[in-house]
């Protein structure tokens, strides 16, 4: 089949989720997995994982409880990393 700008295509189904042709539109999402004649098509919303009220919802922030880097390489060295405790 030729390429097109318009086509998606692949020689075999997708055997799981990480493999699933997605589609969606930021409120819901799909994806569609499996032989062509058993397809499987997985629907989600947001609100089945976003409670009302946790839209704007911020992630915690834990940077300052995590332990300062040891690896020369993360602070500038540019000598080889041979630190494996970080």
């Amino acid at each position: 089949m030729p390429a097109s700008a318009h086509r998606v295509w692949d020689d075999s189904p997708a055997a799981g989720w990480e493999d699933a042709f997605l589609s969606g539109n930021g409120g819901y999402g799909i994806m569609v997995l499996g032989d062509p004649y058993a397809e499987r098509v997985i629907v989600n919303h947001h609100h089945f994982v976003l409670p009302n009220g946790t839209h704007d919802a911020q992630p915690p922030r834990l940077a300052h409880l995590l332990p300062r880097p040891g690896c020369p390489a993360r602070t500038g060295c540019r000598t080889p990393c041979t630190n494996t405790t970080w």
